[in-house]
């Protein structure tokens, strides 16, 4: 199952299912205009990724260090104020 979101003027689909570099759980290809999520992840974890892979589909141009900080910090604080994973079919 998959969703289809724009991103900055560019229309990206988002998918759940195993990455295809098994090094990671989540995968944003620019190119493609894909961002690929883990099934196998939930909680603030999977929150975590759609957001750092969001992040690399607005802004690809900056470092994934800069990225895995800000995803990190703003999932830990949508999951204080509430955010709770529902998975994929909300």
């Amino acid at each position: 199952m998959g969703v289809s979101h724009i991103f900055r003027g560019k229309r990206f689909k988002v998918t759940f299912k195993a990455p295809k570099n098994k090094n990671h759980v989540g995968i944003c290809d620019y190119e493609a205009k894909e961002i690929t999520v883990s099934p196998k992840i939930e909680g603030v974890d999977r929150l975590d990724c759609i957001i750092h892979e969001a992040i690399h589909a607005c802004l690809s141009d900056i470092s994934d260090d800069a990225v895995n900080e800000s995803s990190t910090c703003i999932a830990k604080l949508l999951w204080k104020l509430g955010y709770k994973d529902q998975g994929e079919n909300r």
